[in-house]
């Protein structure tokens, strides 16, 4: 039986660490609020109360309104393309259509313009 109880007591390692987290957390907890505890001023307190008065800012104060915020801005800049590509057509001709806009988006095979091909297939 005394082997018995004895294994019971047996203090395994995280045991050991958690005890030791929980006193730090305490002793930081003590030390970050002793000037509380005890009524003293920190020493950063005393510094800010001992500061002259030439020392410190001036602060405008002002009413918060509800008002209008522009969605839209203006900047000048300089803009570039993130890619460009050079395109050109096997035969040359009249354009007979184009489908697309300047800036839009193109895909893989897409036609890009109509030419007028008949001169060419009559040489």
């Amino acid at each position: 039986m005394a082997s018995k109880s004895r294994s019971s007591l047996k203090i395994r390692p995280w045991q050991v660490f958690g005890l030791i987290l929980a006193l730090a957390t305490a002793g930081l907890i003590l030390y970050g609020t002793w000037p509380y505890i005890t009524g003293e001023d920190s020493e950063d307190d005393r510094q800010l109360t001992e500061e002259p008065e030439a020392a410190r800012a001036p602060v405008e104060v002002m009413v918060i309104e509800r008002g209008e915020f522009p969605l839209r801005a203006e900047a000048t800049g300089h803009l570039a393309p993130w890619r460009r590509t050079e395109i050109s057509a096997e035969i040359g001709g009249l354009i007979l259509e184009r489908p697309i806009e300047e800036g839009q988006r193109v895909q893989a095979g897409q036609v890009l313009l109509q030419l007028d091909d008949r001169e060419p297939l009559i040489r």
